[in-house]
């Protein structure tokens, strides 16, 4: 589904704590191998999950390479296909980092773009975007770069607090073709309606945005 932003449509798995979301994350991948993308991107808290992901994406039968972080991009070694798996630190830091995964990824990239453990990219500063985290700037850096990455969400606390989801614009519940002209509409809509509670306007907006 493409959004009226000219921009694939996300996904977001919200799915509890061991519940098996790496496990969820591969299965995505595994299809879209399966479809002859063969190229996709993941990022995650903590370098020493690159083992988890690469063994649940062997034990479902994908053969992909999974590359270690963005140094390892950009070498004459670098493998033409695979899942670079990286740390949001790495891409955070760096502007030159976050370019070797656009290129690596290449023109008209269309695979998986995975913010798994999401919630790393909540701090957003909604009054001034340049005080945001670097984590956030990072997150939405990539998904404006990699307008038909297939992005998807996995966190168990995405959306603790309604601020926190301003980096999941893939979802489509703000903007062009919705009710709200940006996310500070829809977070103002949500309180303004529901007081101290936006759990069930933004149920409601959910809803709506499914059909």
């Amino acid at each position: 589904m493409i959004l009226p932003t000219g921009r694939r449509a996300g996904f977001f798995i919200g799915d509890g704590a061991g519940v098996g979301k790496g496990r969820q994350i591969a299965g995505v991948i595994v299809d879209n191998c399966a479809r002859g993308r063969l190229k996709h991107v993941w990022l995650s808290i903590s370098p020493d999950l690159r083992g988890v992901a690469k063994g649940d994406l062997k034990n479902l039968g994908c053969g992909l390479v999974v590359i270690d972080g963005c140094n390892a991009l950009g070498n004459a070694s670098t493998p033409e296909h695979g899942v670079v798996f990286s740390t949001y630190t790495t891409p955070a830091g760096s502007k030159p980092q976050r370019d070797k995964i656009i290129k690596w990824c290449g023109q008209g990239f269309d695979g998986c773009l995975i913010f798994d453990e999401a919630h790393c990219a909540k701090n957003a500063d909604l009054n001034h975007p340049e005080k945001s985290s670097g984590v956030h700037r990072a997150v939405m850096d990539l998904q404006e770069r990699l307008p038909m990455a297939r992005v998807v969400y996995a966190s168990a606390t995405g959306v603790t607090e309604l601020t926190d989801l301003q980096y999941a614009e893939r979802l489509g519940l703000w903007g062009p073709g919705t009710s709200f002209d940006g996310f500070m509409d829809f977070y103002k809509v949500c309180y303004d309606d529901a007081h101290a509670n936006p759990r069930p306007i933004f149920g409601l907006v959910m809803h709506t945005a499914a059909h």
